[in-house]
């Protein structure tokens, strides 16, 4: 019986991007320009805002918790219209990601904030766990592999959602140092695999804000965020003391013309005792949300999770 929840409705929608459609964005983009290409996207993402009710309203209801958790942000509490420019945003966004994927991000327009903490970072020829989210662009990642043709990077997909997307504008640049590994289940093999990666010295990336569909990854636990309680998973935590290596965390996003990268400290490794993993677990994850929180205060129209994200349960 297949479930019906927001989250598995959300997966089951038809992806919006295939590899056509993706050559077809990078054409008008690099014949017509970037405000040819954004004039075009009001007609576009207006036809999945009318369309798309559930991702509508979730938006909205995003944009309000952010509204009350930090005001200033907005003047009044967004509606329609600021859901709108989010659609948009999330439609430029996709154009980003096939631009970073064909590898056309020029150095000059990635803004790295901690100069220190990255060059530390790079320089520590450790393999490392990366926690990311769905706040702006993590391809933006694929601009740091160029610079660095040593670091190997391993993406985990586990979001069914994704994963056809995924694919198809992974074949802009088959050179690329991203592996995309689609993960079904954490399960023994898959762990020893990305133990030997890091150990290797590669890097593992996840994302810790999706609920993910696989039965074998649903673990959650329910923390604040953006004043609400909200579930986050507990996987990409589980998954470090596996790893034992340092745990970072990624932002990328786009201010105008300047795409914002940001590494972040957050563990040099995750432990979890027998008789308190429950309470740590909750805690790492809370740490995960605060830092989350704020990045959403920073680019408060680019954290793209169209479903009802506060009305989740899962066990």
């Amino acid at each position: 019986m297949k479930s019906n929840s927001p989250i598995s409705r959300w997966a089951r929608i038809p992806e919006a991007g295939t590899y056509i459609g993706i050559q077809i964005l990078l054409l008008v983009f690099r014949f017509l320009g970037r405000p040819i290409f954004s004039f075009l996207l009001y007609f576009v993402m207006g036809y999945f805002f009318v369309v798309r009710t559930e991702a509508r309203q979730s938006s909205i209801e995003y944009l309000r918790n952010l509204h009350y958790y930090a005001p200033g942000i907005f003047l009044s509490p967004p509606g329609v219209r600021t859901s709108f420019q989010h659609f948009l945003q999330f439609g430029e966004a996709i154009l980003d990601k096939a631009i970073a994927w064909a590898g056309n991000v020029p150095a000059e327009s990635m803004d790295v904030i901690d100069k220190l903490t990255y060059r530390k970072i790079f320089d520590d020829p450790r393999g490392r766990l990366i926690i990311g989210s769905h706040l702006g662009n993590l391809e933006f990642c694929r601009g740091f592999a160029s610079r660095y043709r040593d670091v190997k990077i391993n993406a985990l997909v586990h979001d069914l959602h994704a994963a056809k997307f995924t694919r198809a504008i992974s074949r802009l640049n088959k050179n690329s140092q991203i592996n995309i590994i689609q993960v079904t289940q954490l399960d023994v093999p898959t762990l020893l695999l990305l133990k030997s990666k890091v150990d290797n010295g590669e890097w593992v990336v996840i994302t810790g804000d999706r609920i993910p569909v696989i039965d074998s990854m649903r673990g959650t636990v329910e923390v604040e965020f953006l004043g609400r309680l909200a579930p986050f998973p507990v996987g990409p935590y589980i998954l470090a003391t596996v790893l034992q290596c340092p745990v970072n965390l990624l932002f990328a996003y786009r201010d105008g013309k300047l795409i914002k990268i940001k590494f972040e400290t957050f563990a040099d490794r995750i432990e979890l005792d027998r008789e308190k993993r429950s309470t740590q677990l909750r805690q790492w994850v809370q740490e995960f949300a605060n830092r989350l929180e704020k990045n959403c205060c920073i680019a408060p129209l680019q954290w793209f999770n169209f479903y009802p994200f506060w009305n989740i349960r899962v066990g």
